[in-house]
């Protein structure tokens, strides 16, 4: 009898390992036991390497034109639009291998006013602050920001709205009239007086634009003007 070496008993526990296999598949019954047992083997190894890789990834929108955001809702007094302002906020992001990279993007009723570009500069850092420019055009607007990680995203939404002061109310209106900017009435007369009386305290200041009645306000002390 010749000697076993530790290349004859691999030899022998693979022809083994591949008669059994073989007697497995041979056996509906053993081979549909076989295939539950190998599902079982490869999810307890998948959901182990899910949690020990498991991450977190979360963005927020702080605040608009330095108006608290925190409510995922903005309102914006005192303004004249259109107005360029900052959408700040915050990007966080733990990974245990350090995956990189996220990116960063911002849209505005659907359209992309930012991005993507990375969100953070230095390797190794799990949070960040991003600042956004926004020219806001319109009075009702659907804010969203969103990072990215391969196919995973967080996103954070907030509803800014903002009420026109009366220069821009007055300007809207006599466009309307067919009244251009370079009518002698529309520079000389109305948008000085409108804009004077938009300051502290005026008949139509600028403070209370969201009131209910100050574009109905407006409007009438443009008629009267141009009545005049």
């Amino acid at each position: 009898m010749l000697p076993l070496t530790s290349g004859s008993v691999c030899a022998t526990l693979d022809i083994m390992m591949y008669t059994d296999v073989k007697q497995l598949l041979a056996d509906p019954v053993r081979h549909a036991a076989f295939a539950l047992v190998l599902l079982f083997v490869l999810y307890t190894a998948f959901s182990f390497a899910s949690v020990a890789f498991a991450y977190t990834m979360d963005v927020t929108i702080d605040s608009v034109h330095a108006v608290d955001a925190s409510g995922n809702e903005v309102v914006l007094t005192n303004i004249v639009l259109p107005i360029t302002v900052l959408i700040k906020g915050t990007v966080s992001y733990d990974h245990p291998a350090g995956v990189r990279p996220i990116s960063l993007e911002a849209t505005v009723n659907g359209e992309q006013i930012y991005g993507p570009e990375h969100a953070f500069r230095k390797t190794g850092d799990t949070t960040a602050h991003y600042s956004i420019p926004w020219t806001i055009e319109s009075v009702d607007n659907l804010l969203e920001v969103t990072i990215r990680h391969g196919a995973d995203s967080r996103t954070s939404t907030s509803r800014v709205s903002g009420c026109r002061a009366a220069p821009a109310l007055a300007a809207a209106q006599l466009r309307l009239l067919g009244l251009s900017s370079t009518n002698g009435l529309y520079n000389k007369r109305v948008l000085p007086h409108v804009a004077q009386e938009t300051g502290m305290k005026g008949l139509v200041w600028a403070k209370y634009a969201c009131d209910e009645n100050y574009v109905t306000f407006t409007s009438d002390m443009v008629l009267k003007l141009l009545d005049e």
